[in-house]
Formats: structure tokens, C-alpha cells, sequence
């Protein structure tokens, strides 16, 4: 048998991916884990109340483990500022209802669009600059080759997969956190920024 590596964060991660034969196995805190996982709508976390009303229907139905995002614009409503209460208290609904986790990143593109980025993000389009079309035209969708719009989702996100690793370490509800990377355009066939058009061989 051999294992292979995934997205799982810590430097000594209990949960990965094991090769046996010719399938694939989930270790989850060090035994095999088969997910029996449902997923939450886009939007389905942006209240306490729906997370303390949806939860338990989870483990009723005879669910596992459940799909749950996270977003940019709650994790840092005002820049500099973090907030974590919406984490908390999904940590603590799944802890409750004998569920286990796995956070989708929703950071700056998700589905191409800047849909749950925060509004400082979206004021400050010079800072944090669109993509533009052929002709000119700037769309809601971040450069993706800017360093501002990189340490952007950077410095939240390391500072939230910190947060999460403190606080699981007595009960390891979270099992993985794959990372939303759909950076993709309907309007044109790539940006057309001026450093985009630098960097890319016509």
C-alpha cells in the first residue's frame, strides 16, 4: 500500500488519501472514513439560525458528512478584520449532531465571479483590479496574476486554516478543505489586462 497527498492542512494531518490496490481509501483521524456527505446550497451558511435549523435534518437522514463554503466576505467583512463566529458555530452544530466536515474555500473566484468577496475588495478596484475584455470592457472578475488580489485571499485564509486548527484539535471534526479554483471567464476568451497581455504569448 502507498499514500498519496491531497489538500489536507496541519503539518501532521490525520486524515489523507491511501492507495489499496487498485481503490482509493479515505483515512479520516486515522481510520477509514466512507463519507456519506450531502452539500449545502451556496449561500446556505450566512445565518446562525439556518445553521442551527439545518443541521440536525443532516443526521436524521443518515448523513455523515456534510459540504459546507466558506466565504471571503464573512471571514473579513472589513479589511483587517476577521470574524469567525459563522465557523464556530458550524464546528459546533456538526460536533453536536455527529457529523464531519469539509469546507469548500470560497475565496476570490467563485464560479468565475467575485461573488463572495467583501465590499472593501470590490470598492478598491485599482488596488484589487478586473479582468477586461478584448475590447476594453472590466467585468467582476478578479485579475488573477495581480499580487495585491493574491494577498488578498492569502492573508485571510492562512489566518482561518490557523483558526481552525486550534480549535479542532480535541475533536477532529474537519476532515478536509478542498480549494475553490474555478478562475475562468464566459465573456472573453482571456483577460485582457496590460499585464495580462505582457505575459501572455500571442
Amino acid at each position: 500500500m502507498s499514500t498519496f497527498s491531497f489538500y489536507f492542512y496541519g503539518e501532521n494531518s490525520l486524515s489523507y488519501f491511501m492507495q489499496v490496490g487498485s481503490a482509493t481509501q479515505l483515512i479520516a483521524n486515522r481510520k477509514p472514513f466512507m463519507i456519506l456527505g450531502g452539500g449545502l446550497g451556496n449561500s446556505s451558511v450566512y445565518s446562525v439560525s439556518k445553521i442551527e435549523r439545518i443541521f440536525p435534518k443532516l443526521q436524521q437522514v443518515g448523513l455523515n458528512t456534510v459540504l459546507i463554503h466558506a466565504y471571503l466576505d464573512l471571514l473579513e467583512p472589513k479589511e483587517g478584520t476577521f470574524d469567525f463566529t459563522l465557523t464556530d458555530k458550524v464546528i459546533d452544530q456538526t460536533r453536536k449532531n455527529d457529523l464531519k466536515i469539509v469546507f469548500l474555500w470560497f475565496g476570490i473566484w467563485e464560479n468565475r465571479m467575485c461573488h463572495y468577496v467583501p465590499e472593501w475588495f470590490k470598492k478598491e478596484y485599482k488596488k484589487y483590479p478586473r479582468a477586461y475584455t478584448k475590447i476594453g470592457v472590466p467585468f467582476e472578475v478578479a485579475n488573477a496574476l495581480s499580487d495585491n488580489v493574491f494577498n488578498a485571499e492569502s492573508k485571510v485564509f492562512s489566518r482561518w486554516i490557523s483558526y481552525i486548527t486550534k480549535i479542532k484539535k480535541q475533536e477532529r471534526t474537519v476532515i478536509m478543505i478542498p480549494i475553490e479554483n474555478k478562475i475562468w471567464m464566459l465573456e472573453d476568451r482571456r483577460d485582457y489586462m496590460e499585464i495580462t497581455n505582457e505575459l501572455t504569448v500571442q
